[in-house]
């Protein structure tokens, strides 16, 4: 009837309003990140960040060949974003996924093993980059009297020796190159839709835990901590597959364009929300980080950064394959470098 499309526009106008505003609180946080400590005060009711050691032991995941099912469905799905819709399916070949993301120890060995300096790892785009920006560690990272630091919102120094089994957030690029350097790849979009919400058996989820609504011991997300927890400490959140914190924390780097799904329609009251973004120069982006309202956790969401950004509550896993393989992903085709896991 005409009152039910009324109702219905009216509520897609409030909720691009509500999600807008969710998504530009992360982004503020991301600014605010970079102000100098002297500005900021902690407010007593923030949680004090969380240290100690993985619950879970890294390992590899083998995920065979099969299906990821990937965009919204109009019919099904009356809210989302422009680009979340193209409901399509996308043959996924077998690859094999760490179950944890990579840490801030892990990552802090790149560095101080003088290969974070090393311009093999990097795109050449990207070495550039690093030398223009006199980058020796990441943005959010500090160093004194040889000791590393990780700064928190509120500008604490947090030890990295403390720290390290956090995941660890960085640029793309820097992501990228940490997995050159392990003879791994990042992620494509299929294969993170593969390995969260689908199961051995062939089902599908609408989280990687099941088809529950998002709770508290399903991962670190709703801004109940103000930092990242160490790697492992929801396994209830955990995927069919076994893989950990696929939401929260951080947003999930992926190797996969930004790109509009098959039969993209711009939104008729936002039109350029993901148009704009569709040049190249941006990847995408999934899952949550601490930062996220559970309002934007679902499996059709996806987010996208530009690949030097450096403030990004933005983490990565790291992929093997020992064959080349070209992944379609909507009328996009990327193809991935073959890569084996090398003995480091």
């Amino acid at each position: 009837s005409i009152c039910e499309e009324k109702l219905m526009a009216f509520y897609k106008v409030f909720a691009m309003c509500i999600e807008h505003d969710l998504f530009h609180l992360e982004t503020l946080l991301y600014m605010y990140l970079q102000l100098e400590k002297k500005y900021k005060v902690k407010p007593d009711s923030i949680p004090p960040v969380t240290i100690g050691p993985s619950l879970v032991n890294r390992k590899p995941i083998h995920i065979p060949k099969g299906y990821a099912y990937i965009g919204a469905n109009s019919k099904t799905q009356p809210w989302g974003w422009d680009n979340e819709f193209g409901e399509h399916k996308v043959l996924v070949p077998p690859f094999s996924v760490e179950n944890l993301n990579v840490t801030v120890g892990e990552f802090l060995e790149f560095v101080t093993s003088g290969n974070y300096d090393n311009s093999k790892y990097w795109r050449k785009e990207d070495y550039e980059w690093k030398l223009s920006e006199k980058l020796q560690y990441p943005k959010t990272w500090t160093k004194n009297n040889n000791k590393y630091f990780t700064l928190t919102l509120f500008g604490e120094e947090i030890p990295i020796s403390e720290c390290k089994n956090w995941p660890v957030f960085v640029s793309w690029a820097e992501a990228n190159a940490f997995a050159a350097w392990k003879g791994a790849r990042l992620m494509t979009e299929p294969e993170y839709h593969r390995v969260a919400f689908t199961t051995p058996s062939g089902e599908r989820n609408r989280y990687p835990w099941g088809n529950d609504f998002p709770q508290d011991f399903h991962g670190n997300f709703g801004l109940k901590n103000w930092a990242p927890m160490p790697v492992g400490t929801h396994p209830k959140g955990q995927s069919a597959w076994g893989v950990h914190d696929l939401i929260g924390d951080g947003w999930e780097w992926t190797s996969t364009i930004f790109a509009p799904f098959p039969e993209f329609v711009p939104h008729s009251n936002y039109p350029g929300y993901s148009a704009d973004f569709f040049e190249g120069k941006h990847y995408v982006m999934k899952g949550a980080s601490f930062a996220t309202d559970y309002v934007l956790i679902r499996p059709t969401l996806r987010n996208w950064y530009q690949d030097k950004y450096p403030y990004m509550f933005a983490k990565f896993r790291l992929v093997y394959q020992r064959n080349e393989e070209t992944i379609k992903n909507g009328n996009t085709t990327v193809a991935h470098v073959a890569a084996t896991k090398k003995n480091s």
